[in-house]
């Protein structure tokens, strides 16, 4: 517990002036290549969750998409061609490691591959996405939801599920989720937002919107508990127990940040494709 407690500290003060600093001309550049390198983590993990870290050459292949898609987004992130670059990029990407899996018939199997770029995809769409909300109307405050929903709910989930906690929620997955605890989580979530709400109105003057809110709090809650459960399922069925060791007590990146991966892309959807107006 001390172990992870200290991880969690000296993570936080590294992270914290990187979140804080991001509206500034390079702070903004900074945020992008921090999230990057995160991705390229998170997807270096899942290299050894999916066994293809023996054939060096998609490692690198590897490494490379995700310094590709970092120098794209920190470059090329207000250009018209910016979506049709990262279309391309990903798909080379997962043509080169099909393309690699089938030279290595006998050595590599297809699932294998196919498990790995999917859920490579699943990573970077959930780090693009922190990205993408950074940079909408209000982005400078919006994409803390992203943060503060995924941690509210787990430490909501946490407690009540401790205090609470008798019925499994799926113990084939998870065993000491309970359904008592998914609920706090969504307590613990919808608690946070409001805070947030109140935070933005008084430090920043904005209006927030509590009703959108507190409703968004709900699904991202819910969200975030299933991605939880996601990468749970996957460490499962791959047998192993945590995806990394860059944090000691905690696992790697993808232990800490799978909430916040599915998170991501939910909230920029809700605030960039349906519009609605979190703060104002």
């Amino acid at each position: 517990m001390l172990k992870r407690v200290i991880t969690g500290v000296v993570a936080f003060l590294l992270f914290f002036p990187v979140l804080l600093f991001s509206g500034h001309p390079i702070g903004s550049y900074g945020f992008v290549i921090v999230l990057g390198i995160l991705a390229t983590i998170a997807m270096h993990e899942l290299t050894g969750c999916f066994r293809v870290r023996k054939n060096y050459v998609i490692m690198a292949i590897t490494y490379l998409f995700g310094i590709i898609i970092t120098a794209l987004t920190v470059f090329l992130r207000e250009s018209d061609k910016y979506s049709a670059y990262l279309i391309s990029t990903g798909f080379l990407f997962l043509f080169i490691v099909f393309a690699i899996a089938m030279f290595n018939i006998g050595k590599i199997k297809y699932t294998q591959v196919a498990s790995f770029v999917a859920t490579c995809f699943y990573v970077v769409c959930g780090f693009l996405s922190i990205i993408g909300l950074r940079y909408t109307e209000f982005g400078n405050n919006l994409f803390l939801l992203v943060f503060i929903g995924a941690w509210a709910t787990d430490t909501g989930a946490y407690f009540v599920g401790v205090i609470f906690g008798k019925h499994k929620l799926i113990p084939s997955v998870s065993p000491k989720k309970t359904i008592e605890g998914a609920l706090g989580g969504i307590l613990g979530c919808v608690i946070g937002y409001l805070i947030f709400g109140i935070c933005v109105e008084h430090f920043y003057g904005r209006e927030a919107n509590y009703i959108a809110l507190a409703c968004t709090a709900v699904f991202v809650a819910v969200i975030s508990q299933i991605g939880d459960l996601i990468a749970s399922y996957i460490k499962r069925e791959q047998g192993i127990k945590d995806y990394g060791v860059v944090l000691p007590g905690h696992g790697g990146i993808m232990d800490r940040f799978d909430s916040i991966i599915a998170v991501a892309p939910v909230i920029f959807g809700v605030v960039a494709i349906w519009g609605v107006k979190l703060i104002g």
